[in-house]
């Protein structure tokens, strides 16, 4: 805009927020494949501590050997934290609906997506069509704003 203020493209910004809501399930799936049963037989901090205890865990929390047994130590805590707490349900949830209900960037999506040009160019693909006008979208510029409710406008020069 005219005063610097950047609005994302609605289209762009809801179809990667759909995407990372639909995908988190994904990455925590990952994440616990990869942790594998560590990340909810983590010994108790104590035995990090402990004189007797602390070599061994030094010794067998360590899968790199480039990584301290400290940072390795850091590294499981923060994923059973995030994939084996109390708190993982509301994470997943969170990544869900944090940014809005899914229905709702649909519903966005819905509002500002031009299904009938890309009806167009799908009837061309398939051999419907002969010829294919994308002259609309190719004189279309980038968005400078969005307003659900009109076309955007391009600022102001």
């Amino acid at each position: 805009t005219s005063s610097g203020t950047f609005f994302p493209n609605a289209i762009y910004a809801n179809v990667g927020r759909r995407l990372m809501g639909e995908s988190i399930y994904h990455e925590f799936n990952m994440l616990t494949e990869i942790a594998g049963g560590l990340s909810v037989t983590l010994p108790f901090e104590e035995e990090f501590i402990n004189p007797e205890t602390k070599p061994y865990m030094d010794k067998y929390i360590v899968r790199n050997a480039k990584i301290s047994p400290e940072d390795s130590h850091r590294i499981w805590r923060f994923v059973e934290n995030v994939a084996a707490s109390p708190m993982t349900a509301w994470y997943l949830i969170a990544g869900v609906h944090g940014g809005g209900s899914p229905i709702m960037e649909t519903i966005a999506l819905n509002i500002g997506y031009d299904y009938e040009a890309r009806k167009k160019v799908a009837r061309y693909l398939s051999g419907i069509d002969e010829e294919l006008d994308q002259t609309k979208d190719l004189e279309r510029g980038p968005t400078f704003g969005c307003n659900l409710m009109r076309e955007e406008e391009p600022p102001d020069e």
